[in-house]
């Protein structure tokens, strides 16, 4: 029996030993390893050429990963506390062990430091060769890696361009149809960004008013202590000016930003002389899906744009850069990245945008021609079993583009014109802002669907490797979300995904593309259904007509008032109706109606036309915000009414 215990003592001692070689010799021979987890061979080569004493940064991934297909919740803030609570248990319950094992090793020196992750199941650490080798025979270490630096933020190449008037949108805004989407009054609002960059200048007045603020907004991990201020780096604002082109306002005399009313958070990768390392780019990930540390507070973006690269083309096999977007897919936030700048040439793309988990994006300039510059596919990074896949998803404006520069004060240029991939990436993070303020419960999936079928297809037919699904347009994006119906179409109450735009957005449209030749007629469909006016309408223009298809001849309303019923300019007859009105003009006049048992028996409304195309000034239809119109007849016999 002591024999026993002596022998198993023994076998432990030796165990031990080979646990905690923290004495810089070389690790026991081959014949005693039993596991072997895979060293990366760009680690392999550092190890080789560099001392056994020699600490080197490394990442240490464990096999036992969280299996995110069965991670649920009833909506999007229950599934991020469920996913955070589930990585952190993981985490919590797998890594102990080696914990133990690398705080044995700073007290030998062997170990510089450590940091638990929980957005993968890995650690961050410092460590000598025994130490690497010895975490390389643990079972539960599936790969340790590199913790390699990042290239320098993009160097974004400067030109001129003309400054329109105040409040005049960017041609690339509007290239994109982001204007459309702010008359339908989708804006960014309800919806925060994050941005992974150089950091930001807060204090630009372009800038500062959409900065959510708080302890949950900032994350510095390169400072100690770290900032609580967002700041940029004078000398190359590269985070301030991709911020602009997402939400950007417009105090220098024309609006920059695609969605101007988003909140914005922002981490700092790089540090204040522009190097960067892999793992302080993963701890910014990791802080994006929660942010103040508490998984019960649901306070995380809903996009991310990363409008930087961890190498300088092909793939970053070094990290498997999936396995840290994965996460924030799940969470419904969607990881968008530059495409790079390293063109004309196939397959010049670089990572992580070129790994399936991120939404890539390549540049043009506001004729829809390809920027030089913009990296090209195919890749195959992160997708093992698919020999390729066209390389980037989708292009957007990045060519002499205005944002905002580094804030020296009134009186000074506070912005600049530059050229990028850099640019093109925040056009697409602000059109799923836009997207999202009017349809917020979209998943990460639904809206890159959107954007790319959508996109305006450019160079060779189809998908390609130069321009991807092609140029998006955010609008159309927007439109996708209907029936299949006309764009002119009013929407249905309670708006969600299926419908098919306001009737403010149809007359707004209309207004904008009618012409004497080309009039445009807003028809109602015949079906039944609830319909709801979100906001008053505009005026109706010159060649646009409004109909509900039962009558013909002269536009006409015939309302039959009931208890929520008003009138500006109108005198109601004795039986309490309102008869064969033209409608049109100017929407100070008109019809206000609210409440419920408010009936028409017929829409056909719309613009009285002479023969030399006059507008009709006498009234103008005014639907108040929150009116309802109900198409079909109802039990009483009339047809369409407003409640």
């Amino acid at each position: 029996m002591f024999k026993k215990i002596a022998l198993l003592s023994l076998i432990l001692l030796i165990s031990g030993l080979l646990l905690y070689p923290f004495n810089n010799q070389p690790i026991a021979t081959a014949q005693a390893i039993i596991y072997q987890a895979d060293i990366d061979p760009t680690l392999q080569v550092v190890m080789n050429g560099q001392p056994v004493g020699q600490q080197i940064p490394i990442i240490v991934t464990l096999n036992d990963q969280l299996d995110l297909k069965n991670v649920t919740g009833k909506d999007r803030a229950e599934l991020q506390k469920n996913l955070i609570e589930g990585l952190r248990k993981k985490a919590d319950t797998t890594q102990p062990p080696l914990r133990n094992l690398l705080q044995a090793g700073i007290s030998t020196s062997a170990v510089k430091s450590f940091v638990p992750i929980w957005l993968q199941n890995a650690i961050l650490t410092t460590a000598n060769q025994s130490v690497i080798n010895t975490l390389a025979q643990r079972p539960e270490v599936k790969k340790i890696s590199l913790d390699a630096d990042l290239p320098p933020p993009p160097k974004l190449t400067a030109t001129t361009g003309p400054t329109p008037s105040f409040a005049t949108p960017e041609t690339n805004l509007t290239v994109i149809k982001a204007p459309d989407m702010w008359a339908l009054g989708f804006t960014g609002t309800n919806v925060t960004v994050a941005v992974l960059d150089t950091g930001v200048d807060v204090t630009h007045p372009d800038l500062s008013a959409q900065y959510r603020g708080g302890t949950n907004s900032w994350f510095d991990p390169y400072n100690i202590p770290a900032s609580t201020t967002p700041y940029d780096l004078s000398s190359g604002p590269h985070g301030t000016e991709v911020l602009g082109v997402i939400l950007g306002q417009d105090k220098g005399g024309t609006t920059i930003g695609v969605a101007p009313n988003a909140k914005w958070i922002a981490a700092k990768i790089y540090a204040d002389n522009g190097s960067a390392q892999t793992s302080k780019v993963i701890q910014a990930l990791q802080w994006v899906l929660d942010p103040d540390g508490n998984s019960a507070t649901p306070d995380a973006p809903q996009v991310v744009n990363n409008s930087w690269t961890s190498n300088t083309g092909g793939c970053d096999t070094n990290t498997n850069w999936n396995n840290y977007l994965q996460p924030l897919i799940t969470a419904g936030i969607t990881p968008v990245f530059s495409a790079g700048n390293y063109g004309p040439n196939a397959n010049t793309s670089a990572s992580p945008a070129n790994y399936s988990g991120a939404f890539a994006v390549g540049a043009t300039n506001n004729s829809d021609v390809i920027y030089n510059s913009s990296s090209r596919g195919p890749t195959t990074c992160g997708i093992p079993l698919t020999p390729s896949r066209t390389f980037p998803n989708v292009v957007a404006p990045g060519a002499s583009i205005k944002t905002t520069d580094i804030y020296i004060g009134v009186g000074f240029n506070n912005y600049t014109t530059v050229s990028g991939t850099s640019l093109s990436a925040p056009h697409v993070t602000g059109a799923i802002a836009l997207l999202l303020s009017a349809y917020p419960t979209l998943t990460v999936s639904q809206l890159e669907n959107a954007l790319s079928n959508t996109a305006l297809d450019l160079g060779t037919a189809g998908v390609d490797n130069t321009f991807g699904a092609g140029r998006i347009n955010v609008l159309a994006a927007y439109n996708s979300f209907g029936s299949g119906c006309s764009q002119y179409l009013v929407s249905q109450l309670n708006d969600g995904v299926g419908d098919c735009g306001t009737l403010y957005y149809a007359i707004t449209q209309a207004n904008t593309n009618a012409t004497v030749s080309n009039p445009v007629t807003i028809s109602f469909p015949l079906a039944g259904g609830d319909y709801s006016v979100t906001k008053m309408l505009p005026a109706l223009g010159d060649y646009v007509t409004v109909n509900g298809g039962c009558n013909s001849g002269t536009p006409k309303v015939n309302l039959l008032v009931g208890s929520g019923a008003s009138q500006d300019g109108l005198t109601l007859n004795s039986n309490a109706a309102i008869n064969g009105l033209a409608i049109g003009g100017f929407s100070r006049y008109g019809l206000n109606i609210t409440g419920d048992n408010n009936s028409l028996t017929c829409t056909w409304v719309g613009l009285k036309k002479d023969g030399s195309n006059n507008k009709n000034t006498v009234k103008a239809l005014n639907l108040a915000s929150g009116s309802h119109l109900l198409l079909g007849k109802t039990a009483a016999g009339n047809g369409n009414r407003f409640r």
